[in-house]
């Protein structure tokens, strides 16, 4: 709550003479957090634009529609309801930069207050949803008539913009996890646990489904039955855009977590693959730096910058249906030339993950399993940034030898 209320005070200073826009997701917590921030801002001397229960990426589409100076977003995302944070967003509806992210901490510590006639005032955005999905619908506009859609909106903020996006391109649409209650958020659904939503895209009458994150800002796609993360929405929609002259410097973005199967399968298709640190900040800014307009993680982070500044499960779907309309395919057929690498995946218990991934034995070890696997595989270890965990990933042809590999890595750990 303090944190909320200081943060709100310090934003006055990151939005200058602006309002600063605000939306949260559906977990319960948000209301209490979202009451601390605003009087923390509203205190400050700042007026504040409240969007309710809105996705993330519409707060960032709308930061400059409204005019805002800065925006946040009140939502610990793919995490269960018990958690909760705040996402800050600039004037142009980027996340804040690591360095900006300091410079408000300590702000945070001196901002003063006002009283009387200095305080901001609360206003409330009535037209939001509404905004976010004509946005969605000006960038890209599938004819769905006819056509069956499975939405899981993990009882999160693309409860309602989702299911209204797709009903409006004439899809009849099956709601799943749609009615959020503040305590179900992510769970045993969305884009964190997609499995049910496939099994019902196997059953269901065009056997397509979209599952979201609690705040909407991923995408986990299913066709009959079979999954389809970010790495493969990436593949398709940059040979997509690759075809159309539409991909920037024939270059995708993604993050050192992105399977070595997509790699080799862009490269083959002409188009090359630029790996940054994870996190979909991370993959902005590379964008950014190397003028790239496609990019995304594993997870389901979608960036596509001609269109948005953030990750936009809805957008990436949206334009998902507008690919296989055009070229008149399935997503398993546009898929076809994408074979993702056999992969295991290790989450060691640790209670110092920064010294022991960055251990001189570690090191080593690393060092000589990937020339090993140079050419037809890598392994990578990182410290988990939100757990006491070491992650360790390995990737090739034979997964007996990659479950070795982890395990050896594991033991060092």
């Amino acid at each position: 709550m303090l944190t909320a209320y200081s943060l709100g005070r310090a934003m006055k200073g990151t939005a200058g003479d602006k309002s600063v826009i605000i939306g949260r997701d559906t977990r319960i917590s948000g209301d209490m957090l979202e009451s601390a921030f605003v009087c923390g801002l509203l205190s400050a001397g700042a007026d504040c634009l409240s969007c309710g229960i809105i996705p993330t990426p519409a707060v960032s589409c709308l930061i400059g529609k409204y005019g805002c100076g800065a925006g946040v977003v009140i939502s610990a995302s793919h995490n269960p309801a018990e958690y909760n944070g705040l996402k800050v967003f600039s004037g142009e509806g980027c996340k804040l930069s690591a360095a900006a992210e300091r410079a408000l901490e300590r702000e945070m510590r001196s901002m003063p207050e006002f009283t009387g006639d200095a305080v901001g005032r609360l206003h409330r955005a009535s037209t939001a949803q509404e905004d976010y999905i004509e946005h969605i619908l000006s960038c890209c506009r599938p004819d769905m008539t006819g056509k069956s859609v499975l939405i899981d909106g993990a009882f999160g903020a693309m409860y309602s913009c989702a299911p209204s996006a797709f009903e409006r391109l004439g899809a009849e649409v099956t709601a799943v996890a749609c009615a959020p209650d503040g305590g179900m958020i992510n769970a045993g659904s969305g884009a964190a646990s997609p499995h049910k939503a496939a099994h019902r895209s196997a059953a269901g009458r065009g056997g397509l489904a979209f599952c979201y994150d609690g705040d909407g800002d991923r995408l986990i796609a299913a066709e009959n039955g079979i999954l389809y993360d970010g790495d493969a929405v990436l593949y398709v929609l940059a040979r997509y855009l690759k075809k159309n002259n539409r991909l920037n410097k024939n270059t995708v973005v993604a993050t050192v977590m992105s399977n070595f199967g997509l790699e080799l399968a862009l490269n083959r298709a002409g188009i090359t693959l630029i790996r940054t640190a994870v996190g979909d900040r991370n993959v902005f800014d590379a964008m950014r730096e190397q003028n790239c307009n496609l990019g995304g993680e594993q997870s389901g982070h979608i960036v596509l910058t001609d269109y948005a500044r953030t990750g936009d499960g809805l957008l990436a779907s949206v334009m998902l249906c507008e690919v296989m309309e055009r070229e008149g395919a399935t997503l398993g057929e546009l898929c076809g030339d994408y074979a993702p690498a056999p992969q295991v995946l290790l989450n060691v218990p640790c209670p110092n993950p920064a010294a022991a991934a960055g251990s001189v034995r570690l090191q080593q070890k690393i060092s000589e399993i990937s020339a090993a696997l140079a050419g037809f595989g890598r392994v990578f270890v990182r410290a988990s940034g939100t757990e006491y965990k070491v992650r360790i990933l390995a990737e090739g042809a034979d997964i007996a030898e990659l479950k070795r590999i982890t395990a050896e890595l594991a033991a060092l750990v």
